[in-house]
């Protein structure tokens, strides 16, 4: 999936996990978006300096509903929401995910 913070390109995203770890998001607070992307100079989100707190790092449960709003979204342009795949654990390798998206 996507082991990186990062932004979608669309207007919203609909979001659910039916197994395994929920999405992880960073509140807004806590992410230097100038990091997102190609600003992480190729380094992993702890070490780019992306999360400005990591400790502030959320998680979906299991079974919520989510609606991201992203980068197309209109008057939402350099404020989509910053998310991630969880890291895989031996208790849940593998996620069962539902997304939808309007474009």
């Amino acid at each position: 999936m996507c082991p990186r913070f990062h932004v979608d390109w669309v207007a919203a995203r609909m979001i659910c996990s039916y197994g395994g770890s929920g999405t992880e998001w960073l509140p807004e607070n806590a992410l230097d978006r100038s990091k997102l992307g190609m600003g992480s100079g190729g380094q992993p989100d702890v070490q780019s300096g992306l999360m400005t707190d990591p400790t502030a790092i959320k998680q979906m449960p299991v079974f919520a509903v989510g609606l991201m709003k992203g980068e197309h979204g209109e008057g939402n342009e350099g404020r989509g929401l910053a998310h991630r795949s969880p890291m895989p654990a031996d208790a849940q390798p593998r996620r069962l995910l539902l997304t939808l998206d309007m474009l």
